[in-house]
């Protein structure tokens, strides 16, 4: 049986959701995966590659790549089409996998067309269901072809997972996420999950509870990347990099023998001085830092305790080591006003020097704390398509306000700032 895996979307990384089980089937299937996204591929390329390597299956996911299942474009218009063009053209068997698919399958298969989902975690499931040439419909994730009480994959044990096969994308060469002065960069794994429970994280489903691979596997990865390939840089995709677990210290004793750098996700409140010059050692550049807000009386609404002084130090910290520092700021939040809106500002402002800062307007995901505080237990909104924030703006305005009061706090510092000038003038 041959497989193949585009992988649509806008960011040149890795797409581990495709790798790891495309290194699983290695062993008994012809697999190819077809990096649309890097060769910036038509909808016609695509339908070429797919006639010329004729495969038994593909397989599509429905987000731009793994590092961005928790951040995904609300629409599926993409993978829809592609999908629809792939069942027209061709006999191969369509599997979907990706947030999704996980959260609303029924709209997903229904709206793409495809034969089967896999709910979750894709990586064993996949595997297995494949092997199995797609007839053990009850591999926990399967969904499709009257299947629909299979719940959702989740790889508990990280080992089972392989070291990947990058032979695989090896006619590719990826971004390097965040370093610029690097031409390419790997996307590594080396856990899953986050001990925490924020309003707004869209992980409930998936990547939820806290796993970490062994570290002698990613060790062997990293050194593969960097030997084989090139790879001098990597960006390790994990929600919370900085558990501070005796696994955890034991890679960044492993990491500091291999003379890469790195980049991660981590929360500053569970960062100390001492773990942040354990990674400088180690070969981290970058950390970034989610901070959502520095008013205090927000991150509590978020269900996100972080204590607003520390994260400031912990910044301040992060920058006098030498890692390069971003942070994330979100706007719309739940109570948000001009006061708090106006104290995230100067604490921003005060961090000018230290710290890069990202910022967006949140998004109340399907099956969140915040989408259920924002549209209630019983609204079908999720069941069906995601874009529901510009439809139903109104009602998202009503509830948490969020464009009213970002309407309000632009007028508010346009007025200072034409006060100042005058005053200047």
């Amino acid at each position: 049986m041959k497989d193949i895996f585009p992988g649509p979307g806008k960011i040149s990384i890795q797409s581990l959701d495709f790798i790891y089980p495309a290194t699983l089937l290695t062993e008994t299937h012809d697999v190819e995966i077809y990096d649309a996204n890097i060769l910036d591929s038509s909808y016609e390329q695509i339908l070429e590659f797919v006639e010329r390597y004729s495969p038994d299956v593909t397989i599509l996911t429905t987000a731009p790549n793994y590092l961005f299942w928790r951040c995904c474009p609300l629409g599926i218009s993409t993978p829809k089409e592609l999908s629809l063009l792939i069942k027209k053209e061709s006999d191969t068997k369509l599997i979907l996998i990706g947030p999704h698919p996980t959260v609303s399958p029924e709209w997903v298969i229904n709206e793409c067309q495809a034969d089967f989902l896999i709910r979750g975690e894709p990586e064993i499931s996949l595997y297995e269901f494949i092997k199995s040439n797609l007839e053990d419909t009850n591999i926990k994730g399967v969904y499709g072809n009257g299947v629909t009480t299979n719940g959702i994959a989740v790889v508990d044990n990280l080992e089972d997972l392989p070291v990947c096969d990058y032979s695989l994308i090896k006619q590719y060469k990826y971004h390097a996420y965040l370093a610029k002065n690097y031409k390419t960069g790997a996307i590594i794994e080396f856990s899953r999950g986050c001990k925490f429970n924020c309003i707004f994280c869209f992980n409930q489903l998936f990547r939820n509870k806290y796993r970490a691979r062994p570290v002698y596997k990613v060790i062997e990865e990293i050194k593969l990347l960097k030997e084989k390939y090139g790879y001098q840089y990597f960006y390790f995709i994990d929600e919370l990099f900085n558990h501070d677990t005796p696994q955890f210290r034991l890679l960044l004793k492993e990491l500091r023998d291999l003379n890469i750098q790195f980049g991660c996700q981590c929360r500053p409140d569970i960062m100390n001085e001492d773990l942040l010059k354990e990674m400088k050692n180690a070969g981290c550049l970058i950390i970034e830092y989610g901070i959502e807000s520095f008013a205090k009386e927000i991150l509590y609404g978020l269900h996100k305790n972080i204590n607003v002084k520390k994260s400031k130090f912990i910044i301040e910290k992060t920058s006098e080591i030498g890692i390069i520092t971003r942070g994330f700021i979100l706007y719309g939040l739940p109570d948000e006003n001009i006061k708090s809106l106006e104290t995230t500002r100067r604490m921003v402002w005060a961090l000018n020097s230290k710290i890069f800062i990202g910022s967006n307007i949140v998004i109340p995901y399907p099956t969140t704390q915040l989408f259920k505080q924002v549209y209630g237990s019983k609204t079908e909104i999720g069941k069906s398509e995601w874009n529901y924030c510009s439809k139903n703006i109104g009602k998202l305005s009503h509830t948490h306000k969020f464009v009213i009061m970002l309407y309000r706090y632009i007028i508010h510092v346009q007025n200072r700032a034409k006060l100042l000038y005058k005053k200047y003038k």
